[in-house]
């Protein structure tokens, strides 16, 4: 079989890497395999994935086509063999029969479903013509409404587990393989689906995006709950019940209902819409509201008849999300995007984490909850709710209070389990009580109904006057005089617990973290810090075990994937499947100028280890060397620091000396802001002094961005053209290897990876791959396009290393300069620019 292909369809020209990294992508697809493929930002990487990718598809279709009508076709040979052998002859005539017979069923299968979505478009189009006689469904999901008194938030025998509804057993059909597209946010999800309409495969492919119910859901009563856990559970709590016939007599009880669900004439046309043209999230939920149908459960229709499913990081990366969604993986090619981050994602993904105040709050609801209705609780739930209770005392004895500053630790499973005492506890038993109950939906709206002051108390006046007549009215609805004096003291003397960010339902996180203390996991880690508690994945790549062993091919694709030894070894575990692939960039040479800087004007030499990075002089240096560079970058200067507490202790500094305003003589001088709402309003005012106006003269040479590795400005923020001429690297952007957390994975690498190191020590090769992660996602900030051009400044001597150096992605390493001295970086800064500036004018 061949695998491989020289052109592709694509909707310009393809620059020459891209033509090479769409025929690595088509031969890694043909031949089953785990790539990882770099490709740098600016290189048009979303539309060689697509039509790479698609390209292969549609081959692949054509082939398997071919070949299922070849096996279904073949004849039964002469019941006779050369040597006689009548038994083994008859045996392979059985065999290749019932291959045709499976190739058959599975040619009619296909067949079927290719001429029912054939039949979609004009069925669409009768639909279309019936909608405006078609009753639209009324947005509000209530019936009638009566009083059901404490109906609603009881716990009660009869209540089960709310689950997706599951269709009737069918016999398994054949389908043809799709590819399944998946990337870390929902805006990079819509650019890739913005990506596809601009292809040559846009009008000719079935494309659905998958979202969670927070971003689909047009039922405004139901999206009005905020939290996606609860949005999630009410859903299928109105899914579950359906619309009444007729009024009920007697004492009616409150039921509810969501017409958008329910609409089934609604979500059969979003299907068919789905399928005829590529519609993104915004299109189908605008599709949902004016068709009356749920855009979700539409999306999820669709899973089956697309040939690209679309979806988030968690939805693909969760078993349990696959299984909700109806997504299988077997004989399917997966392509996950921004991939350079996965295995923190799938760490982040399978961790848990909880505060004390969250705890103290879950404590303070659920005591009060039980005051209120244990006389009608029956002995069973009863005894659970005390359990909880118990568990939620001993989680708060173990957590400590962060006032206290006690010490980061970390545990395995048994040990925490024993210093806890929730040994003691079946907590499977009892997360499977909460989860069947509906506890976390039963006790926040309890807490809404009788202490609706405490739910906005956070927006609202923090005076204390104001909060004790909320806690009143709380506490005189539940009869205060029944609760013990404790109980109200413990209410009464904490409160800032609803208003300091846990929100109105604190026992979801709770549950979460029992959940995960469930999986007694090798690889699990329970990390006990101040004020909080954390349940901690060491090894994520287990978790994506099923993923690889159920996809055909499995594509990481990411702008820096450098270093790849975390990916190859602990998510691919050493597989022979793997391939990787680094390209180069499609800016030439001569546009880019990265160095690694060692030296200041003065006699100073760059090393912000973290011995070394609070020398006052250094600083001093470091406020001299920017002042100098901003005097030749013109436009936009990011400068990158490797923590929040550094860039305060440098901006402080330079404020006592004036260094900021020797700064400001060149550039207008901005920082990254504490608070993530001012982000997009440093940004804009940034931007406006990057560009020479007459506004913005007196900054002649633009302006300079102080931020943070990791921060909110190092990823998904690009700095192309004016935005960033230069991007300044300060030290190298090690994480704290003091915390319990990082202690703990850099042990467990050493366990599990000793014998394939090469005699380098794990532990401290996933610190490095840490660091030079992040500082390879600030330096693909700048460069964005082939016509781009930006100088990149390494500023500490240790980037000399040659283990820093072969981190670093393979078109800067190839080019970089080693400036020992500062003149010579600041002659050839000033030459690159001087150039550029030539050229444009």
């Amino acid at each position: 079989m061949d695998s491989e292909r020289s052109e592709f369809p694509f909707p310009f020209s393809p620059y020459n890497i891209q033509s090479e990294f769409m025929k690595s992508l088509y031969s890694a697809l043909e031949n089953g395999s785990l790539a990882i493929m770099e490709s740098p930002t600016g290189t048009g990487k979303s539309m060689s994935l697509i039509c790479g990718a698609i390209a292969w598809l549609k081959d692949f279709e054509a082939r398997e086509l071919e070949r299922l009508e070849s096996m279904s076709s073949l004849q039964s040979e002469e019941s006779s063999s050369a040597d006689g052998d009548w038994f083994n002859a008859q045996s392979r005539l059985i065999e290749k029969k019932q291959e045709a017979d499976a190739a058959k069923k599975a040619l009619k299968d296909i067949r079927e479903q290719l001429h029912e979505i054939s039949l979609y478009q004009s069925k669409l189009k009768k639909a279309r013509e019936y909608a405006e006689i078609r009753q639209r469904a009324k947005t509000i999901s209530t019936n009638s409404e009566v009083d059901a008194s404490d109906l609603e938030f009881l716990l009660l025998e009869g209540d089960v587990l709310l689950q997706e509804e599951k269709e009737d057993e069918r016999e398994e059909k054949s389908r043809l393989p799709k590819i399944f597209y998946c990337s870390r946010t929902h805006s990079q999800l819509a650019q890739f689906v913005s990506e596809i309409k601009k292809s040559p495969y846009a009008k000719d492919l079935r494309v659905i995006t998958l979202g969670s119910r927070q971003n689909y859901c047009v039922n405004e009563d139901v999206l009005s709950l905020k939290s996606n856990n609860l949005i999630n559970e009410k859903c299928l709590q109105l899914r579950q019940n359906k619309p009444p016939s007729g009024p009920t007599p007697g004492k009616k009880q409150k039921r509810e209902h969501c017409p958008f669900g329910c609409n089934a004439s609604g979500l059969e046309t979003l299907h068919m819409a789905a399928m005829t043209e590529v519609l993104d999230v915004e299109d189908l939920v605008k599709l949902g509201k004016k068709e009356g149908a749920c855009p979700y459960y539409g999306a999820k229709a669709s899973v089956d008849d697309a040939q690209v499913v679309v979806a988030p990081y968690n939805i693909l990366l969760l078993k349990e999300s696959r299984e909700a969604y109806g997504i299988d993986l077997k004989g399917n090619v997966v392509i996950i995007d921004e991939a350079h981050n996965l295995l923190e994602t799938e760490s982040s993904i399978h961790s848990a984490e909880v505060s004390f105040t969250q705890v103290k709050c879950a404590q303070s609801q659920l005591t009060q909850y039980l005051e209120k209705y244990k006389s009608k609780l029956s002995p069973a739930n009863l005894l659970k709710v005390r359990q909880l209770l118990q568990v939620l005392g001993r989680l708060l004895s173990v957590i400590g209070d962060k006032s206290k500053g006690e010490a980061e630790l970390a545990f395995t499973m048994d040990e925490f389990l024993d210093k806890s005492e929730l040994i003691d506890f079946n907590l499977m038993e009892l997360v499977s009580f909460a989860e069947r109950s509906r506890l976390a939906q039963k006790l926040n709206g309890f807490t809404i109904r009788f202490n609706p002051t405490l739910e906005i108390s956070s927006t609202a006046t923090t005076s204390a006057p104001a909060h004790r007549t909320g806690l009143q009215g709380f506490l005189s609805k539940l009869n205060q005089s029944k609760a013990p004096p404790a109980i109200l003291e413990a209410v009464v003397a904490k409160p800032t617990i609803l208003e300091s960010g846990v929100g109105i339902n604190p026992i979801l996180p709770v549950l979460s973290l029992l959940k995960k203390l469930t999986c007694r996991t090798e690889s699990g880690r329970v990390v006990s810090r101040q004020g909080s508690i954390k349940f901690l994945l060491l090894n994520p790549g287990s978790m994506f075990a099923d993923v690889i062993g159920e996809a055909r091919a499995v594509v990481l694709a990411g702008g820096t994937m450098k270093p790849t030894w975390d990916v190859r070894h602990e998510l691919f575990n050493d597989s022979d499947r793997i391939v990787e692939h680094s390209f180069g960039h499609v800016v030439p040479a001569e546009n880019i100028l990265p160095m690694v800087l060692s030296s200041a004007p003065s006699p100073c030499t760059f090393d912000f280890s973290f011995e070394s990075r609070s020398n006052r002089d250094m600083i001093r240096a470091l406020g001299r060397t920017l002042s100098n560079i901003s005097a030749i970058v013109p436009n936009g200067m990011v400068v990158f620091f490797p923590s929040n507490k550094y860039l305060d202790q440098v901006f402080k500094v330079w404020k006592e000396e004036g260094l900021d305003k020797s700064i400001e003589k060149q550039k207008k001088l901005f920082k990254e802001p504490d608070a993530s709402s001012q982000v997009e309003r440093v940004l804009k005012e940034y931007a406006f002094y990057c560009k020479p106006s007459a506004e913005t003269a007196a900054f002649r040479n633009g302006a300079i961005l102080l931020s943070v590795v990791g921060g909110r400005l190092s990823e998904g923020i690009n700095f192309s053209d004016e935005l960033g001429r230069c991007v300044v690297v300060v030290g190298l952007p090690y994480p704290n290897s003091k915390s319990a957390e990082l202690q703990a994975k850099m042990e467990y690498q050493r366990t599990k990876f000793k014998s394939v190191s090469g005699g380098k020590d794990p532990g401290s090769e996933y610190y490095n791959n840490l660091c030079m992660k992040a500082v390879n996602q600030c330096i693909g900030r700048a460069i964005r396009h082939r016509n781009d051009y930006a100088a990149m400044i390494l500023l500490d001597r240790r980037f000399e290393a040659q283990h820093v150096k072969s981190a670093l992605p393979g078109w800067i390493e190839n080019n970089l300069t080693i400036c020992k001295n500062f003149g010579s970086a600041f002659s050839a800064l000033r030459k690159f620019f001087g150039e550029k500036k030539s050229k444009s004018g």
